[in-house]
């Protein structure tokens, strides 16, 4: 059966708000695609790209509780029509269930919440090592991870940390002396940096960000070099700016 929807939260708003119309627009599109099994590459292409991953992973979760739901409501409605089939042949009444004492209840509620606490222990690790691969200062993890794990963040706010960690590795104070004054890991989380305004761009971290893009390309066999050609591009982008 095809879907017919894809679940929209409320603190989508605020995640994407960054975003201009289009690139709200192309994330849309991105994710009704992917709940269908269309091609979303194809759409993804500016800013929108730091969050699709955290609303993907929603996605896969709500569409494995909805598989659980209703896998269990199938062996549920089997089984008690097996029942009421095998009472009718018998000729008698189905035997109640015996009840629990609350010792046994006890037991099997703190079982089930040691299981919902594992899982989320393993899905906040997760969401930990991705967020300290992106980070660029790997100082003092043990610190990191503890004030990354009290802000409990969910995949939401995971994207919102990933995509800020991508526009202030631009920034002058980021890129300056080989990162020396990039803030440390549990500095920038316990200052919630991420909610900072975005960093205005500057031509000394433009000029940097298209140097590191050229440095890693083949330019064997060109007349013109890497520094013309930076020249080059910043001197368009001033008159396109103008």
């Amino acid at each position: 059966m095809a879907k017919e929807y894809v679940p929209i939260f409320y603190d989508w708003v605020k995640v994407t708000e960054e975003l201009n119309d289009q690139e709200k627009g192309r994330l849309i599109d991105a994710i009704v695609l992917y709940a269908t099994g269309g091609d979303w590459q194809e759409r993804i292409k500016g800013n929108e790209r730091y969050l699709f991953p955290a609303f993907r992973e929603q996605i896969n979760r709500n569409e494995n509780i909805s598989k659980a739901r209703a896998a269990a409501g199938a062996i549920g409605g089997t089984a008690n029509e097996n029942k009421e089939k095998q009472t009718e042949a018998n000729g008698s009444k189905p035997k109640q269930a015996e009840a629990k004492s609350p010792k046994e209840k006890e037991k099997e509620k703190e079982k089930e919440n040691k299981k919902e606490n594992d899982l989320r222990a393993r899905e906040e690790t997760e969401r930990f090592e991705r967020f300290w691969a992106e980070y660029p200062r790997h100082e003092n993890r043990q610190k990191a991870q503890a004030a990354f794990a009290k802000l409990h963040p969910d995949e939401a706010m995971l994207g919102a940390m990933i995509g800020a960690i991508e526009k202030q590795k631009a920034t002058d104070q980021w890129q300056e002396d080989g990162g020396r004054y990039i803030p440390h890991p549990t500095t920038w989380l316990n200052g919630r940096r991420w909610e900072d305004e975005p960093p205005k761009a500057t031509g000394k971290a433009t000029r940097t960000v298209i140097a590191q893009q050229y440095s890693q390309r083949d330019y064997s066999g060109q007349e013109e070099s890497v520094d013309e050609m930076m020249e080059r591009l910043m001197s368009i982008n001033g008159q396109n700016a103008g």
